[in-house]
């Protein structure tokens, strides 16, 4: 199992962690203080069994990292989009009709942030830094991309929000964290046989 897939697992099975703070640590680069605080004793819940050492030195890094303020993130992200040579995130907008999902769908893209609002203070550990010495490289990939097409056309959809981000949001919460939990289900069941 992956580092990153092994933590959201730890979240998950821990009750009092929200649905929205896994949605968070999977897909943002902007958290809430209650998602950094659920991924930190995740992180501490895989470190205390066996792990593999590249996963132990993955997770280790993380949590060392202090916390990463909102500007640093946006700075971050913005580096990232200037030095890549890929355009593509741009010719997408052609499909969204209104001028506010256009807008939106740029500054999701921007941003990578799930929730860009006033809970979401903390940088992500895991979409804003980089050790190339451990294997941590940021691919930089986004979320708002890998929602079907249907999602992003507001008349195609049955997710009736009136903004972009809150379509997108809504596809992700509802449907992928669903499959999320049902195929960790089967993967558990089939480890404890």
């Amino acid at each position: 199992m992956r580092f990153k897939t092994s933590v959201i697992l730890a979240m998950m099975l821990e009750t009092s962690t929200y649905s929205l703070s896994v949605a968070e640590v999977w897909l943002s680069s902007l958290w809430s203080e209650t998602t950094y605080t659920a991924f930190l004793r995740a992180i501490n819940e895989v470190l205390m069994v066996e792990c593999h050492s590249k996963v132990r030195n993955i997770l280790n890094y993380w949590s060392s990292i202090k916390k990463i303020s909102r500007e640093k993130v946006l700075d971050f992200q913005l580096k990232a989009i200037l030095n890549s040579s890929n355009t593509n995130f741009a010719m997408k907008t052609r499909n969204l009709t209104s001028m506010e999902d256009r807008v939106d769908y740029l500054r999701c893209y921007r941003t990578k942030a799930l929730f860009d609002d006033q809970t979401t203070t903390v940088g992500s550990a895991v979409m804003n830094s980089e050790c190339e010495s451990i294997g941590i490289k940021q691919p930089f990939g986004v979320w708002v991309m890998a929602a079907p097409p249907y999602v992003h056309r507001k008349s195609l959809t049955e997710i009736k929000s009136t903004s972009f981000r809150e379509r997108i949001r809504a596809f992700f919460i509802s449907r992928t964290l669903r499959s999320l939990s049902q195929n960790w289900v089967k993967y558990l069941l089939r480890t404890k046989k």
